[in-house]
């Protein structure tokens, strides 16, 4: 199914489908410890074991746990994050969106051209008709890139994760193809 996957176009950036000599640089965004905590790990959390790693990427690539994407940056070749849907209901037409970058990239918009590259795939290739998304409050340049791309707050999970012994909230976002600008 991988090989399947289109490469889609952005501004700054274009997303592929994972590919297996992407696995240090995919491994390395579980390395910062500032990306693992906006994914809800304790600031002492330490990176996954290499081996865990090495089974998740291989179901990413095999497209197992959603259709996994790598982010280039279009003009140096360089990857600089990843992005997937997973939790696809065909019945209901929608997913949920996840996207992480390289540390090193952030801030730079790299993150919301890969947001609506996804889109675009998920509604124009996939036929989808709400992508979802949930964001820790606490993440304000995600929540600015997410609403950047279209996504509305839908509403809230109070106290929904437990880090460093303080609960924070999970906000629930969302977009229609109806709401999606290219």
């Amino acid at each position: 199914m991988n090989e399947k996957l289109p490469k889609i176009i952005g501004k700054q950036v274009y997303i592929r489908p994972l590919q297996k000599d992407d696995f240090e640089n995919w491994s390395n965004a579980g390395e910062s410890k500032e990306f693992r905590i906006m994914c809800g790990a304790s600031k002492d959390s330490k990176a996954p074991a290499t081996k865990k790693m090495k089974d998740k990427f291989k179901k990413a690539i095999d497209q197992k746990s959603g259709l996994h994407f790598a982010i280039i940056k279009k003009a140096d070749e360089v990857y600089v994050g990843s992005c997937r849907l997973h939790m696809v209901n065909q019945c209901d037409n929608n997913a949920r969106l996840a996207i992480g970058l390289l540390s090193t990239y952030f801030g730079k918009g790299y993150g919301t051209d890969a947001i609506k590259c996804l889109l675009k795939f998920g509604f124009k290739t996939m036929k989808l008709h709400r992508i979802e998304l949930r964001v820790l409050d606490f993440n304000k340049r995600g929540i600015g890139a997410y609403k950047k791309c279209g996504f509305k707050e839908d509403g809230i999970l109070r106290e929904n994760a437990y880090i460093d012994g303080k609960y924070y909230d999970d906000i629930m976002m969302s977009i229609l193809e109806s709401e999606f600008k290219e």
